[in-house]
């Protein structure tokens, strides 16, 4: 098969307008759009963004080239020259935001030109990373020292936190680097030499809590109160590995849980932001009550160790998806139970949720050495609610966890020098209709 088949017998799909195919993507089962062959010093950049309902297109570097690559068919929509490499691209509103060395910069996405530069201190632009600020756009970056707010249109400081940063001295900044955690609506930060973390309000700024935390964050809770707006809770892993939260400040531990086993690996935390699930020794899923720490329930969910946890899990609000020992399983998060398994095929697969289907992703045919030559992939799509299989699309080259970018309507796939673009079948869609006709 050519890079990128997609089988042509799914053509002319018809879905209809008021029945549950109206809760999946409006891209599954898709074909194969466009496919552009890369040099061997190409870069691709999948643009982040907080919103998938259209794709900004797709940047790829070459040399000291730019280029942005429109999603639907691939054909070049502008190019520029660069000087500066960058470590993160974003979409906010109409412009592309670069993080590079020492300064964040925002290209028009319809030209390319530069919109505005913000530069920041050699001491204060150790790593910056950029991400979009939920329905405003607008850009947060993440120094070494602060934390700044930055208005997508005009590169305007909206605001900064701490407000009198200064450099860290480098013993201190060793002993306490700089660290982040988002939640839905929170943002927690570090900043380097500094034994506090503050939790932010990250549309305005606003100070909510600020004190030291025992232990590395790795999640942030969204705790509902009856009658009253949630509370926040941070959660994380100390170091005796067991998992704690605290609401921070003066309020202390909320609750430990200690794991059972850590021969394969530390406790790793999944949540939506209300639901709580830890991954135990890397084989065994416990959901606990986020409230009080308590286990609902416990269970394996593979037979050998998970290479890449967060790869190769994804959860819903009800459900828990794991890709492991060739197969993928379901589990309902209300009792644990197993709810579908679905084969998949030789190898390691990696897990993406897209609207209603799950997206798996062969990224190594060899479970015990990933570094072995590997000469072509698949993904398959399936449906989220039952396993059945919508598409199994299959490459001639290895394809990363990274590698494929997912929108509402359409999906670009880097594989090996290929970039290929796929979209929906032509689709009819049936309106609510009678048998008796119409005068």
């Amino acid at each position: 098969d050519a890079p990128g088949h997609a089988d042509p017998t799914s053509a002319g799909v018809v879905r209809k307008t008021n029945g549950s195919e109206a809760e999946h993507s409006r891209l599954w089962p898709a074909r194969r759009a466009w496919r552009t062959t890369l040099r061997d010093d190409s870069t691709v950049w999948f643009p982040d963004q907080m919103s998938h309902s259209l794709s900004a297109g797709t940047v790829v570097t070459t040399g000291g080239m730019l280029q942005l690559l429109d999603a639907s068919s691939g054909v070049e929509r502008w190019s520029v020259n660069i000087s500066e490499p960058f470590s993160q691209v974003a979409v906010a509103g109409n412009v592309l935001v670069f993080a590079e060395s020492s300064a964040v910069i925002a290209r028009s996405r319809r030209d390319g030109r530069l919109v505005w530069r913000r530069f920041f201190s050699n001491g204060d632009s150790g790593q910056i990373k950029i991400r979009t600020n939920g329905g405003s756009e607008n850009i947060l970056a993440i120094l070494d020292s602060r934390v700044v707010s930055l208005n997508s249109a005009s590169g305007e400081e909206l605001w900064s936190w701490p407000p009198d940063a200064g450099t860290a001295a480098k013993p201190a900044a060793a002993r306490f680097p700089t660290a982040s955690t988002f939640g839905q609506n929170r943002l927690l930060f570090r900043p380097a030499g500094s034994p506090d973390h503050a939790l932010l309000d990250p549309v305005n700024g606003r100070l909510l809590r600020r004190g030291s935390l025992p232990f590395a964050a790795a999640a942030i809770l969204e705790l509902p109160v009856y009658g009253a707006s949630s509370r926040t809770a941070i959660a994380g892993v100390d170091s005796d590995h067991q998992v704690q939260t605290t609401q921070l400040a003066e309020l202390g531990i909320q609750w430990k849980h200690k794991v059972a086993a850590i021969i394969h690996g530390e406790p790793e935390i999944l949540t939506d932001g209300e639901v709580m699930m830890v991954v135990e020794d890397r084989q065994f899923a416990t959901r606990l009550d986020p409230e009080t720490g308590t286990p609902l329930w416990r269970r394996p969910i593979s037979t050998t160790p998970l290479a890449r946890v967060t790869q190769m899990t994804v959860m819903t609000s009800k459900e828990l998806f794991v890709a492991t020992d060739r197969m993928v399983r379901s589990f309902s998060l209300g009792e644990g139970t197993m709810n579908w398994e679905r084969y998949l095929g030789p190898g390691d697969w990696t897990l993406k949720l897209s609207s209603g289907e799950l997206i798996c992703i062969q990224s190594s045919l060899n479970e015990e050495n990933e570094t072995d030559e590997q000469s072509h992939a698949v993904v398959a799509i399936l449906d989220a609610a039952t396993g059945r299989s919508i598409q199994r699309l299959q490459f001639d080259s290895k394809v990363d966890h990274d590698d494929v970018d997912l929108q509402a309507d359409r999906c670009v796939v880097r594989a090996g020098n290929d970039l290929i673009g796929f979209t929906a079948w032509p689709t009819t869609d049936i309106a609510n209709v009678t048998d008796d006709p119409q005068p």
